[in-house]
């Protein structure tokens, strides 16, 4: 099922598990685009006030286990995110 941003304010819960949705974001080693991506939306998901599964996934496994590239990483810590 698609997500619905307005049904989602009005406190309309729309997925099975009872939470408003879940997005996932797909890069190709989940070290760099989709993980940014992933936090970029968790802070704006909690910030709206809404309940959603948020994840990220790379169509590779050559980083399985490795943490996002410190490229990404320098810039979130100076932000202290």
């Amino acid at each position: 099922s698609s997500f619905n941003l307005a049904a989602a304010r009005r406190g309309e819960r729309q997925g099975m598990d009872g939470r408003d949705g879940s997005v996932l974001f797909v890069c190709l080693g989940n070290i760099c685009r989709s993980p940014l991506a992933e936090l970029a939306m968790r802070l704006a998901a909690a910030d709206a006030g809404l309940d959603i599964r948020v994840d990220s996934a790379g169509t590779g496994d050559w980083h399985v286990g490795r943490p996002p590239d410190p490229r990404r990483r320098r810039p979130l810590h100076q932000q202290d995110l």
